[in-house]
């Protein structure tokens, strides 16, 4: 309801509100808001757990919204058009749609959604009047269609029935778990998906049901693994059923071994590539996104594991993280029904004795925007060769422990439970170990209402356990726009003497009593440097790289803006270029911090929320403590070992450095007023190398 008064209750007779104008067309967003007119709609918060769906797109919104930034689509000037939304997750869905039209989506990503469906123009606003904006949202049993079902039955859609089987082409097997997805004929994209088998109490017969708008359709089968089926086409009249039989082509299935130089099975990730025609992944059809165009992963956490895949030549690559070499298969043939089994060596070459891989910021399930179960996660990091894992969902504890011990891996892996404080405009803070309360809220998480960052960081130290080690506390992601603590405070890399300063800017003063010179604390012990795979958010461009971008876009690399040529450091000493503030960067912001005498340790991690899109330990950190046995590792050790700047971060390569000797290393105080001995070794597997060091005094 709108009530331009601002006087509306919950006790007001509301019968006679005013519909606001409903369109099947776009919704004038930007002309309405900006000419005194009022657009209505709602944020949809899926939620990392659910797969979002829309008309005529499908399950790939991402890679529609890429498509379509990609064309030049200002899509606040020309939303996305659909008739309904909706998303599935694990025996749940939801739809929601606009009482009388469509819904224009200017902002479309999986964990939140604008949909618009309804606007008042400025011209039609009367003095007193009440407007109503009318959607209705529906839950079903884990599909699209028994959400949509519902939907269709309360805007009174004219539709039919379809109801059907789907067996497997040349067994006759009844499939359960495919999906059967409807087209209008020549559309690009699916208008509904239907699950077999979904609704409780079904028997496992493939058997599936839903209604359809009158007219004419295409029905197609489909499941990860599994060729695309053809499509068959129906028409639907009015109240009418059709009954209808499918089958889905069969795949073939592939098994694998992992053992490491002495035959022991080992944790590892097998990546499978087609070798005679590009990978047929379906994202639009729920496939997950994969980066690289393969055909499938599969992570293992004991070194067996089996995928099926449709009929074609492949061949496999084999991985176990930055630490171990690449092991490939011969190309194989994958036919219909046909079984491959792999035997695949895992090497381990780099030698990082008396060091620990650490990833300090990952999610999973607990945190709203990741849909990752936690035995998944652990999965995950043994698979990709990390040794320390600290949970850090959102406002949320959790331990891991349980599951490590659960699943049999504590020689692979260690844990501790943390958190990420997740303020809406301060900024992101973590920390570990903390202490887990089964019993309270999220875990026992710090409620950070009406915190400052002092506070905040004060809560997340009082949150350890008694008499084990006080918490680390360090800042996520700085440079991170409205999620960064240094843009949201306004940080300022190139001034200040002897202690950091800031500025925030007027909006965000302005918005928030909490954002004020006075309130920002450097009392924090570390700082992301590195953060997933924002390699465009770790540096500072100089003065003369935004010139030249501005001058023509993608004219400086990413490897450009990340190397620090002599030229250009001579340039900047010489003042004759400067560092620019218009993109900064984390790691220019550690050096000012270092220069202005706080000891803050650099970090790098992942900040993973998927399986496949950033991976585990993709930036980890390498630290250095007494033991690297997983088994021996506390997380005391860690904390203590990240406090006084034991560690190194990185995307991949492993390297020590020392400073007359190897044992003066990161963390380590050397005081001599003559010349040094630097010991420098950088290790890496053979499937990358490593091009330059930059040394900085």
């Amino acid at each position: 309801y709108l009530d331009r008064s601002q006087t509306i209750s919950c006790d007001d007779d509301l019968s006679d509100a005013a519909p606001v104008t409903y369109t099947e067309d776009d919704v004038p967003l930007l002309d309405v808001a900006t000419t005194g007119g009022y657009a209505f709609g709602d944020f949809t918060l899926f939620g990392g757990s659910v797969d979002v769906f829309a008309p005529n797109i499908g399950f790939d919104e991402s890679g529609h919204v890429q498509e379509l930034m990609t064309a030049g689509v200002n899509t606040f000037l020309d939303p996305v058009v659909v008739p309904y939304l909706a998303g599935t997750s694990n025996g749940v869905s939801y739809a929601v749609m606009a009482s009388g039209g469509a819904l224009s989506i200017p902002m479309f990503t999986g964990s939140q959604t604008a949909g618009f469906g309804g606007f008042v123009e400025a011209a039609d606003l009367e003095d007193g009047v009440i407007y109503k904006y009318d959607r209705w949202f529906a839950v079903g049993n884990g599909d699209i269609g028994s959400a949509l079902d519902r939907l269709h039955e309360e805007a009174k859609v004219p539709v039919g029935f379809v109801r059907g089987h789907v067996v497997e082409r040349g067994t006759g097997v009844a499939l359960s778990g495919v999906s059967v997805y409807a087209y209008r004929p020549g559309a690009e994209g699916p208008y509904v998906q239907w699950e077999t088998d979904v609704a409780e109490g079904d028997d496992a017969d493939g058997s599936f049901f839903g209604t359809l708008p009158e007219g004419r359709w295409d029905l197609l089968v489909y499941s990860e693994g599994r060729p695309v089926s053809s499509k068959v086409p129906i028409t639907v009249a009015l109240g009418e059923t059709i009954e209808i039989a499918l089958d889905s082509p069969q795949p073939g299935s592939v098994e694998y071994v992992l053992v490491d130089e002495v035959g022991d099975q080992i944790p590892g990730k097998v990546t499978f590539f087609r070798v005679d025609a590009p990978a047929q992944r379906r994202p639009d059809l729920g496939d997950s996104y994969i980066g690289g165009g393969p055909a499938q992963v599969s992570f293992s956490a004991h070194g067996h594991g089996q995928v099926i895949l449709p009929p074609g030549d492949y061949y496999a690559v084999a991985s176990r993280g930055p630490e171990y070499e690449l092991a490939y298969s011969d190309n194989f043939r994958v036919d219909r029904s046909s079984h491959t089994k792999l035997d695949l060596l895992l090497v381990r070459t780099v030698d990082t004795s008396g060091w620990v891989s650490a990833d300090f910021h990952v999610h999973a399930m607990p945190s709203p925007d990741s849909g990752v179960s936690l035995r998944d996660r652990v999965t995950t990091f043994v698979a990709e060769g990390v040794e320390f894992l600290v949970s850090s969902d959102h406002d949320a504890i959790v331990d891991y422990a349980p599951i490590i011990e659960d699943m049999n891996l504590e020689q692979w892996l260690a844990s501790a439970p943390g958190t990420e404080v997740t303020t809406i405009e301060l900024g992101h803070f973590l920390g570990f170990p903390l202490r887990w309360d089964p019993l309270g809220d999220k875990g026992g998480a710090l409620d950070w209402t009406d915190l400052s960052p002092a506070e905040i960081i004060d809560g997340i130290r009082d949150l350890g356990e008694p008499g084990v080690a006080e918490p680390v506390a360090f800042v996520a992601h700085p440079r991170d726009g409205l999620l960064g603590y240094f843009d949201q405070y306004g940080f300022d890399p190139y001034t200040g003497t002897d202690s950091a300063v800031v500025e925030p800017n007027f909006i965000n003063a302005s918005a928030n009593p909490l954002i004020e010179e006075s309130l920002f604390t450097m009392e924090f012990d570390a700082m992301e440097i590195l953060n997933a795979k924002r390699f465009e958010n770790i540096r500072s461009a100089t003065t003369d790289e935004t010139a030249a971008l501005y001058d023509l876009e993608g004219s400086v690399s990413t490897y450009e803006l990340l190397s620090r040529t002599m030229s250009e450091q001579e340039a900047l000493e010489r003042g004759e270029s400067f560092i620019s503030d218009e993109l900064p960067g984390p790691l220019d912001d550690w050096f000012t911090i270092l220069n202005l005498g706080y000891r803050v340790t650099a970090l790098g991690n992942s900040d993973t929320h998927s399986k496949t899109s950033t991976e585990a330990g993709c930036p980890r950190n390498y630290v250095n403590i007494d033991t690297d046995d997983p088994a021996e590792i506390t997380p005391a050790a860690i904390a203590e070992a990240v406090k006084q700047g034991r560690v190194v971060a990185s995307y991949g390569p492993f390297v020590r450095f020392g400073i007359n000797e190897w044992a003066n290393g990161p963390g380590s105080t050397v005081v001599d007023g003559d010349a040094v001995d630097l010991y420098v070794e950088v290790q890496s597997p053979s499937w990358f190398a490593v091009d330059r060091v930059e040394l900085y005094e």
